[in-house]
């Protein structure tokens, strides 16, 4: 068999699995309203970087990850919900941004906008990952913390002030 059959017998195969075309649908529209990129491939890198150096400062923290987790310093119910809220916020700025190019005439201001969102996001994710290595005791991560920042507060007056508020608090066990 051929690799032209064996393709053709897959694709009508997927007219008979219900599965195939629900997935199917669903990667369609997903590829629609955001266009993956570079970009949004490198914002959801950092935003499991932060996820993941939370979670290495929570455990440094509290003696390890097992203790740190028995403590309930990590609770995954809340650190979830908290990701959950944050993964749908960030993907429909990303589905916003990527749509700006209908409402845009031409395509510069629609690719300034889209790069104005995702560099306000990156750097918001930036400034979370330098700041919970700090927590995990990483003292040389503080002037990037600064420095994203001060990056923040140009592009938004007061941007910096938004990532403060991200960070959940590690001062007790989570109920």
């Amino acid at each position: 068999m051929g690799i032209i059959e064996m393709f053709a017998g897959t694709i009508s195969k997927v007219g008979e699995n219900h599965w195939a075309q629900f997935w199917g649908v669903l990667l369609g529209i997903f590829f629609y309203l955001v266009e993956p990129g570079a970009a949004f491939g490198a914002l959801w890198i950092a935003v499991a970087g932060d996820l993941f150096s939370r979670l290495i400062a929570e455990a440094r923290t509290h003696g390890g990850l097992y203790h740190a987790a028995k403590e309930g310093f990590i609770n995954s119910e809340k650190m979830f919900w908290q990701t959950a809220v944050k993964i749908t916020a960030y993907f429909f700025m990303c589905v916003m941004a990527n749509q700006s190019k209908y409402i845009f005439r031409y395509d510069a201001p629609s690719e300034l906008f889209s790069t104005i969102v995702y560099s306000i996001l990156f750097l918001v994710e930036f400034f979370s990952v330098s700041k919970n290595f700090q927590d995990a005791g990483v003292n040389s991560f503080k002037w990037l913390a600064m420095f994203a920042k001060q990056r923040l507060d140009k592009i938004v007056p007061g941007g910096g002030d938004i990532c403060e508020g991200d960070k959940p608090s590690s001062s007790g066990p989570t109920d």
